[in-house]
């Protein structure tokens, strides 16, 4: 395959990575290792699939898995290894992850690319970082965090963003200065209260609840690893998550989901009659 030719200019190509982030905001993305787990994600309603990183030794597995599904496929890239990413973008890959060995201190410069990037955060002040350099998409860290740890990420994240509401407009510059911030960046997040590029969550989850919370807590999407096929039914599961992130804010439909049918009350039957006795005795006395 021919290495795809740059053709559009630095903004049209931001606008275009832009574009392709915002397909993968409000589902799941699940991590992949065959073309059959590939299938069964996207079967299941998954937004895109992420090549699991042994992956990267053998790109013939990934292109097996690019022509399995037509959801997007996103492999992982080590940190700051431009060869091994101009390789990825030159199978056509949908998007870098450039979350190996992420505390490696490396980066790619990302803005020689037309494939978008996936880059890793740990606080506000690495996210504020990783838009500067021109990441499309974030995401926590290496690998998969536990769901305490998720949690722990995107409270923090809301701290960072009520500190810096509370900034004074003349005191931005000098805060960014202080930090190797930059000021175009740190304005737009904090005029907008929020990242100005999706987040992704990759956690660990028990079932659809776990992902109901995490999206709750302002995750964009979550990535989830390959563990659904370990279960019984794995594309049953996978449906269930992929349930929980469409329908996040709806507890009632997630236990309906759960259940198979709706729920009624049961055993209350006492606390119904005091409830009609105590309506009744107030309805007396007016």
């Amino acid at each position: 395959m021919q290495k795809k030719q740059s053709v559009l200019g630095l903004k049209e190509a931001s606008a275009v990575k832009a574009a392709l982030a915002d397909l993968l905001r409000g589902g799941i993305l699940f991590e992949v290792c065959t073309a059959e787990e590939a299938k069964i994600a996207e079967e299941a309603g998954a937004l895109a699939v992420v090549t699991r990183p042994e992956c990267n030794s053998a790109f013939e597995q990934i292109e097996k898995i690019q022509e399995a599904v037509t959801i997007p496929v996103i492999a992982y890239c080590r940190s700051g290894h431009s060869v091994e990413a101009a390789m990825l973008e030159a199978l056509f890959i949908d998007f870098i992850d450039e979350s190996l060995f992420a505390d490696s201190g490396l980066t790619i410069h990302k803005t020689d690319f037309q494939t978008p990037f996936i880059s890793p955060i740990t606080d506000l002040k690495s996210a504020l970082q990783k838009i500067a350099e021109g990441a499309t998409i974030l995401r926590n860290g290496e690998g998969f965090a536990t769901l305490s740890e998720s949690m722990k990420m995107l409270n923090g994240l809301k701290t960072g963003f009520a500190e810096l509401s509370l900034l004074l407009p003349e005191e931005i510059a000098h805060w960014c200065a202080n930090g190797g911030h930059s000021y175009e960046v740190v304005s737009r997040c904090r005029e907008l209260g929020s990242l100005p590029i999706p987040l992704l969550v990759a956690s660990e989850v028990r079932d659809l609840s776990d992902v109901a919370l995490l999206m709750q807590m302002g995750a964009d999407g979550l990535i989830l690893p390959n563990t659904f096929m370990e279960k019984e039914d794995p594309l049953a599961f996978a449906k269930s998550l992929v349930f929980g992130a469409t329908h996040y804010s709806e507890p009632d439909q997630l236990l309906k989901y759960l259940l198979g049918h709706e729920t009624t009350p049961k055993h209350h039957h006492h606390l119904l009659k005091r409830e009609e006795i105590a309506v009744q005795d107030l309805n007396d006395q007016l």
